[in-house]
C-alpha cells in the first residue's frame, strides 16, 4: 500500500516549482518577448517542471525507500516502506527528457528562430506559421536521425555490462538467507536477466579478500535505460565543465555585482564614463560594418573557394560574431550602470545589490560544502569524512522531509550552477554564443537553451548527489539505476574506475576560482581590441576611418 503523504508532498512541491518557474519566465523575459510566442514559453516551463520533477524523484526516492533488501523482500510493512513505485517513475522521467532533449526544444527552437522575416536579400515579410513548421520540422527530422543513427550503433556495440557478484548470509527465521548482491545492491531493472542466471548466481561463493577473481554476471539494460545512460554521459561533460566553472563564478558573480554596484558620479566623472561609452558604441558600429563587407565578400569568392576553406571562414566568423555580442552585452550593462550613477539615479533600488551579496554570501556556503563534500567523501577510496550525511539525518530527526528537502535544494543549486557556468565559460572564452539569464533581458531563445541543457545535466546531478550522499540514500531504487546498472556499464565504467568527471569537475572548480577572483568583472575595451584585429585581418577602411 502507498503511503499517501509521499506523493502529495511531491505533488505540492512540484505546483510550488511550477509556480516560481512563471515568475522567473515572466520577470526575466524580454519587452521584444512579451505577448507572443506563448508556445516556446509553454515549452520552456514544461522543460523547467521536467527538470525539477527529476532532481525531486531523488528525495522522493529516499522517503519512499523501496530500494531497501527489507522493503523488497518484503520483510517490512508499509508503514516504513512507501510503495511507490519509483522504477517505473524514473523511466516515464527519463523518456520525458529524452523526448524534450531530442525531439520537442530543438524543434520549438528551429520554430522560433524561423520567424525571422526574411524573404530574399533586401526584401522582408512575415513567414507563416506553416512555413516556420516545415522548416523546423525539417531541422529536427535531421537532429533525430543523426540522433538515432549513435544511439544505434552505441546499443550494438556498447551495451554490455559486466556486473560484479557479492553473495552475503544472514541469519533468518532460525535459519539462514542467503542474498545475492550485484554491485552492493538488487538486480531490479535489467532487461536479459534469467531465473537461471539468478539461481547459479545464487550458488557462487566469493572470496572478499581475492579482488582478483570476482565473480561477476553479464547483462544488457533495457532500451530506455540504454539511451539514458547515453545521454547522462553526454550531460557529465557538460556538467563537469560547466558545474565546476559555476560553483565558483555564481558566488563571485553575485558579490561582485555589490563591490561594482553603481555609485553617484558627479557631473565631470559622467561626462568622461560618457565619453568612453560614445567610444565603445562607435568601435561596435564599425565592427559591425566590417563583419557586413566580410560576409558580402565571401559571397562572392564562394565559388572559387574549397568546401574546408568555407568551413574555416565560417568558423573564424563565428569566433568574431561570439566576441561582437559579448562586447555589446558588456556595453549594455554598463550603459545601464551609468545610467543610475547619475540622470537615474533616483530609480535605483540600493537594496537590489544588497540582496545580491546576500545570494552571494550564501551561494559561497553551497559551493564550500559540495567541494568539501566530494574531495573527502566522494574522490577518497574509503571516504575520509562526510560534511552533509550526517547533517541530513540530523536534520530529518529533528523535523519531518526537513533532509529532502535539503538534498532537494543541494541538486537545484547545482542545476543553477551549471547555467551559470555555461554563461560565464560562453562569454568569457567565446566558444560558442552566450545565452544570458538576464532581469528583463532574457530571449526566448535563451530560455530554451538554457533548459536543454538543465534537462541533459539533471541525470548527472542527480547521480552526482546520489553519491556525495551515498549513505543517505543507500535505500532508494535510483542506486539500483545509477550505483550498479549505469556504473557497470562497459563505455561508462571506466569513467567512475578512475572518477574522471568528478576529478574534472573539482578541477575546473579550482582553475574558475583563481581566475574569476583575479578578473571578477568583462573587459570593457573589448570592442577596441576586436576591431584592431579585424583591420589587421581584413585591411578594411571605412568612411570614418575606421583605424587600428
Amino acid at each position: 500500500m502507498t503511503n499517501p503523504i509521499l506523493p502529495v508532498v511531491y505533488v505540492a512541491a512540484l505546483l510550488m516549482c511550477l509556480v516560481l518557474n512563471g515568475i522567473v519566465l515572466i520577470s526575466f523575459q524580454h519587452p521584444d518577448d512579451r505577448n507572443q510566442a506563448y508556445a516556446p514559453k509553454v515549452v520552456v516551463l514544461a522543460g523547467l517542471l521536467l527538470a525539477e520533477a527529476t532532481v525531486a524523484a531523488l528525495s522522493l526516492d529516499v522517503a519512499n525507500g523501496e530500494g531497501s533488501p527489507a522493503c523488497t523482500e518484503g520483510y517490512l510493512n508499509d508503514d516504513l516502506c512507501g510503495g511507490i513505485d519509483m522504477l517505473s517513475l524514473w523511466s516515464v522521467l527519463h523518456l520525458a527528457a529524452i523526448a524534450f532533449v531530442l525531439v520537442v526544444i530543438p524543434f520549438t527552437m528551429f520554430y522560433y528562430e524561423a520567424d525571422d522575416g526574411k524573404d530574399m536579400p533586401g526584401k522582408y515579410r512575415r513567414r507563416t506559421n506553416g512555413d516556420m513548421a516545415c522548416e523546423a520540422t525539417r531541422y529536427t527530422f535531421g537532429v533525430v536521425i543523426i540522433a538515432a543513427l549513435v544511439l544505434f550503433i552505441s546499443e550494438r556495440y556498447l551495451n554490455r555490462i559486466e556486473l560484479p557478484l557479492t553473495e552475503v548470509t544472514v541469519p533468518y527465521d532460525d535459519s539462514f538467507k542467503t542474498f545475492t548482491m550485484p554491485g552492493g545492491t538488487l538486480l531490479d531493472g535489467l532487461a536479459d536477466i534469467t531465473a537461471a542466471e539468478v539461481s547459479a548466481a545464487n550458488r557462487i561463493r566469493l572470496n572478499p579478500s581475492n579482488t582478483d577473481d570476482r565473480a561477476h554476471m553479464e547483462l544488457t539494460l533495457t532500451p530506455i535505460l540504454f539511451v539514458t545512460a547515453v545521454m547522462s554521459f553526454f550531460g557529465w561533460i557538460l556538467f563537469a565543465v560547466f558545474a565546476g566553472v559555476g560553483l565558483a563564478s555564481l558566488p563571485i558573480d553575485n558579490i561582485a555585482a555589490y563591490v561594482y554596484r553603481p555609485r553617484h558620479m558627479d557631473a565631470l566623472e559622467f561626462a568622461e564614463a560618457q565619453l568612453s561609452v560614445r567610444s565603445r558604441t562607435a568601435d561596435l558600429v564599425e565592427i559591425g560594418d566590417v563583419l557586413r563587407l566580410e560576409r558580402e565578400g565571401r559571397k562572392l569568392d564562394q565559388k572559387k573557394r574549397g568546401w574546408l576553406a568555407k568551413r574555416r571562414d565560417d568558423a573564424k566568423d563565428q569566433t568574431t560574431l561570439n566576441k561582437f555580442k559579448m562586447a555589446v552585452y558588456v556595453l549594455e550593462n554598463d550603459v545601464t550602470d551609468l545610467k543610475y550613477s547619475h540622470e537615474k539615479q533616483h530609480e535605483y533600488n540600493p537594496l537590489v545589490p544588497m540582496g545580491k551579496l546576500v545570494v552571494g554570501v550564501v551561494s559561497a556556503v553551497f559551493s564550500l560544502l559540495w567541494v568539501l563534500q566530494t574531495a573527502l567523501y566522494i574522490l577518497p577510496d574509503p571516504p575520509l569524512a562526510s560534511v552533509l550525511d550526517g547533517a541530513l539525518r540530523a536534520a530529518d530527526d529533528a523535523f519531518p522531509f526537513a533532509g529532502i528537502v535539503i538534498v532537494m535544494a543541494m541538486a537545484l543549486y547545482l542545476l543553477a550552477c551549471t547555467v551559470n557556468g555555461n554563461f560565464k565559460v560562453g562569454l568569457r572564452f567565446l566558444w560558442f554564443s552566450i545565452h544570458p539569464m538576464e532581469w528583463n533581458k532574457t530571449y526566448v531563445s535563451s530560455f530554451l537553451f538554457n533548459v536543454m541543457l538543465v534537462l541533459l545535466c539533471s541525470a548527472p546531478v542527480v547521480q552526482f548527489c546520489s553519491l556525495a550522499f551515498a549513505e543517505y540514500t543507500r535505500h532508494s531504487n535510483i542506486q539500483q539505476i545509477f550505483g550498479t546498472q549505469f556504473r557497470y556499464l562497459q563505455f561508462f565504467r571506466y569513467a567512475w574506475d578512475t572518477n574522471a568527471f568528478v576529478i574534472c569537475l573539482l578541477s575546473f572548480f579550482g582553475l574558475a576560482l583563481i581566475y574569476f577572483s583575479m578578473r571578477p568583472r568583462e573587459d570593457p575595451f573589448t570592442a577596441k581590441k576586436l576591431k584592431n584585429k579585424l583591420v589587421a585581418r581584413s585591411g578594411f577602411r571605412g568612411e570614418g576611418g575606421i583605424e587600428a
